[in-house]
């Protein structure tokens, strides 16, 4: 399959050159995990180098605000590694997980129906105490028949 790819990649100039972006960029991407700092690694990458300028993603601002910091050290890091980079530019983009939704229980459990039950017996007679007494019922009335 990675034949067929390379050959199809070879066949076009634009493509081939793309490719060989693409590959430039992942080997300059290994080699900045490599000097940064391992947090500083796991929450940036690499996303472009032009015109002898890196361009790296942050993941929020005080990876940006770092990475800022470091970025005279990251540059003589790349030139010792025989890059030639004169600056750094970085980007913010933060990258938010979707957390999956929990199905959220609308009914009181029984421990929680039983304090409710307490509770209203400590309320002295107000529509507050009516109130809770008709959702206590409500709620024991839920409940399945044995």
């Amino acid at each position: 399959m990675s034949q067929r790819l390379s050959s199809y990649l070879k066949a076009s100039p634009e493509l081939g050159l793309l490719s060989l972006k693409v590959g430039q960029l992942c080997i300059l991407q290994k080699q900045y995990a490599q000097l940064v700092p391992a947090p500083l690694g796991l929450f940036s990458r690499v996303l472009q180098l032009n015109h002898n300028v890196l361009t790296l993603s942050a993941n929020n601002g005080a990876i940006a605000a770092k990475l800022r910091q470091l970025a005279p050290e990251l540059v003589e890091l790349f030139k010792k590694n025989s890059y030639d980079i004169d600056d750094i530019r970085i980007k913010v983009r933060v990258l938010l997980p979707i957390a999956p939704r929990r199905h959220r229980s609308n009914s009181l459990g029984i421990a929680e129906r039983e304090q409710l039950a307490d509770f209203t017996t400590t309320l002295a007679n107000s529509p507050l105490k009516v109130a809770l007494e008709r959702l206590a019922t409500i709620t024991n009335n839920l409940l399945p028949k044995k």
